[in-house]
C-alpha cells in the first residue's frame, strides 16, 4: 500500500522539482494543495502519511501555517522547505513534534532520505547549517593514525561537511580526523579539524559517504578520549 504525501505550495519551478522526484517512487501516492483550504479539506478526508510545505521564505509569522495545523490536532509529520529559514522559525520548529526544516538548494538523496524517513516514522535530526554544494577536493588524515583519504566535499556548511571517498578497501573512518582543503583558484590552504557522525556503505560504484562535523582545536583532545 502506497503511501500518501500532501505536497502544499503555489505552482513553481520547486514544487515541481518535489513532485517529479516523489512521483518517481512506487512507495508514495502524491496529492497536491495549492492553498490552506486546500490542505485541510486533503487532510480531513485523506489518511496522509506526510504534510511537505513549500515556502519562499520561512520567518516566524510563515511558521504559523505549521503551527495551526498542530493546533488543529493534526498530527501527521510536517516537512517545511525554503530558500531562506530565519533563526526564529527554527527556534520555534524546535518546540513543534515531528517538524523538520529543509534548506533549498538540497539535494535528491537528501529530501528523498528524509521524506522516507519521516513517512516511516524515524527521527530526522535538525540540519543546523544551509549547505553548499561543492566539487571541491581534500585530503582527510584520520588522527592518531596517520592515515589518508582522497575525498571530494560534496556539500559544505558552517557546522560540517558531506565527503565522499572513493577507498572500497578500508574499515570505517571514526573519531577525530584533519581536513586539508587547498583552494587551486585562490592558492590558499586550509587546515580543518572534525569529529565523524556517520559512516554510509558502500554503493554500486564502490564510494561511501562519510559525514564530519567541525570542531576547535581544544576539542581534539576531549573527543579522542571520548573515542578510546
Amino acid at each position: 500500500m502506497m503511501s500518501k504525501i500532501l505536497l502544499v505550495g503555489y505552482q513553481s519551478d520547486s514544487l515541481q522539482e518535489m513532485y517529479n522526484l516523489l512521483s518517481s517512487s512506487k512507495l508514495y501516492q502524491i496529492i497536491r494543495a495549492h492553498s490552506n483550504e486546500q490542505m485541510i479539506q486533503r487532510l480531513a478526508s485523506q489518511s496522509i502519511s506526510l504534510t511537505i510545505l513549500d515556502q519562499d521564505i520561512l520567518n516566524l509569522e510563515k511558521m504559523r501555517q505549521a503551527q495551526n495545523l498542530r493546533a488543529s490536532g493534526y498530527g501527521t509529520p510536517i516537512l517545511l522547505v525554503s530558500k531562506a529559514i530565519s533563526h526564529q522559525a527554527k527556534e520555534a520548529s524546535r518546540k513543534m513534534r515531528r517538524v523538520v526544516l529543509l534548506e533549498k538548494p538540497f539535494q535528491n538523496k537528501e529530501f528523498l532520505g528524509i521524506t522516507n524517513k519521516l513517512v516511516s516514522g524515524r527521527d530526522v535530526s535538525l540540519q543546523e547549517h544551509r549547505r553548499f554544494f561543492t566539487n571541491q577536493t581534500a585530503i582527510l588524515e584520520q588522527v592518531g593514525s596517520h592515515l589518508q583519504y582522497a575525498t571530494q566535499i560534496k556539500n559544505l556548511s558552517r557546522g560540517g561537511a558531506l565527503l565522499e571517498i572513493a577507498h572500497t578497501d578500508q574499515v570505517d573512518i571514526r573519531g577525530v580526523v584533519r581536513m586539508n582543503i587547498v583552494l587551486d583558484e585562490i592558492q590558499k590552504a586550509y587546515e580543518v579539524n572534525a569529529r565523524v557522525i556517520w559512516n554510509s556503505k558502500r554503493d554500486s560504484t564502490g564510494t561511501r559517504e562519510v559525514g564530519v562535523e567541525f570542531i576547535q582545536a581544544k576539542d581534539i583532545y576531549r573527543n579522542l578520549l571520548n573515542n578510546l
